[in-house]
């Protein structure tokens, strides 16, 4: 009997994307509570749904966890509000991606369960961080409202005063580590080797697809071959019964590499987001600095008699500038303590906990994913072998 190729690719490809969650999982990051809570969630079979103007995929999401079962659907645009949400309020940590928004071909058969197995893997890691599913957003997207994304306006970003004790709390182990111009250097090697790494996987992609179409091209073409070669037999080979079995498709050992390497490119872009996070919050730091030190310039200015624009404009006496000029050094300085703290913490957990973690899990799937490709590739050279040493045989009988 012939066996369905795409689904035992779809199969193994399944297994290496459950296996590759070694780096999200931060039960050694943090102290939650919720850290080995058994969380089980995946997408079911995707539906094309009729709308007003065009049509729109849904994936029904289903799973359990301590609160209770999730059964509910979401179309694309919720799930890329989810993660623009989570990006905004954890800046500086690692986020999984998700696949990128495409505008054309959206509603192909191939390309909806290629974006299935990459959305669905966006929320098994996900369910991997205990600091990110239990918060309130993530909860609302499993549970939430049918029109996820129609609610979700009033999740910004947080306040660096709030930002900072949350940050201390989810990254405890690594509230103590003291950024420095060491770390910097190392967090600048960090961003050009991993940029590096993804746009060398981006060139690889395109020819993970080439190869992957022309062996599926091969297999059907080498199929139809033997098909007209039987007829041929009849002809050629009438007083000897030569066996010409039709081929059967195997397993594309090259759509293994081209969905590999797909969730490779993602978790990278997640990574460098991270790593570029971090030069962001060091930037304001950088700009919070600066404003407290042009407001003390403008206070001894004032307390010297000398009067600014602003201070004409508002038509404020000297007493009142003097206090509401002291006031903003205080907030400022206060919101400076909080984003160094973050940039702090975020370095460590980068530098000493995300990162290695990553690589080390990275190592191990690659060699997963090897191990496949190469089983692969035998499996079919091995088919083809019994098949034309079987030829050889009826020849010779």
């Amino acid at each position: 009997m012939e066996s369905d190729p795409s689904s035992e690719t779809e199969e193994n490809y399944n297994n290496l994307i459950e296996s590759d969650f070694s780096y999200v999982n931060i039960d050694k990051l943090n102290s939650s509570k919720n850290s080995r809570e058994n969380v089980t969630i995946s997408l079911g079979t995707p539906t094309v749904n009729n709308g007003s103007l065009r049509n729109f995929v849904t994936y029904p999401i289903s799973g359990s966890d301590s609160t209770g079962n999730i059964q509910t659907s979401r179309r694309y645009k919720d799930f890329k509000a989810l993660r623009d949400i989570l990006s905004r309020q954890w800046p500086g940590c690692y986020m999984p991606q998700i696949p990128p928004k495409q505008m054309t071909g959206n509603l192909g058969k191939d390309f909806i369960d290629k974006r299935k197995v990459l959305l669905e893997a966006f929320l098994m890691k996900i369910a991997k961080i205990p600091y990110i599913y239990h918060s309130e957003i993530v909860q609302q997207f499993v549970r939430g409202p049918q029109e996820f994304h129609k609610c979700v306006g009033h999740y910004g970003r947080l306040p660096f005063q709030k930002l900072a004790p949350l940050y201390k709390e989810v990254f405890s182990e690594f509230t103590s580590f003291v950024s420095n111009s060491e770390s910097h250097k190392e967090m600048e090697d960090a961003q050009k080797h991993f940029s590096g790494c993804l746009a060398q996987l981006q060139v690889f992609e395109g020819w993970c697809k080439y190869t992957t179409d022309y062996f599926e091209y091969y297999q059907k073409e080498v199929q139809n071959l033997f098909i007209d070669l039987k007829s041929v037999n009849q002809v050629y080979a009438e007083e000897k019964n030569i066996n010409l079995e039709t081929r059967n498709l195997t397993t594309n050992p090259y759509s293994v590499l081209l969905g590999w390497v797909r969730t490779e490119i993602l978790d990278l872009e997640g990574l460098n987001e991270a790593i570029q996070g971090r030069f962001m919050l060091e930037a304001i730091k950088l700009k919070i600095a600066d404003r407290i030190d042009e407001e003390r310039e403008n206070l001894i200015k004032i307390q010297s008699g000398k009067k600014n624009f602003v201070q004409i404009l508002l038509q404020k006496n000297k007493e009142q500038y003097i206090e509401k000029t002291s006031r903003e050094i205080t907030n400022l300085e206060e919101e400076l303590k909080c984003v160094e703290k973050i940039v702090n913490i975020v370095t460590g957990t980068l530098l000493n906990g995300v990162i290695p973690k990553f690589k080390e899990g990275k190592q191990h799937m690659y060699e997963i994913v090897l191990k496949t490709f190469t089983s692969s590739s035998i499996k079919e050279l091995e088919f083809l072998i019994a098949q034309n040493k079987q030829i050889e045989r009826d020849i010779l009988n």
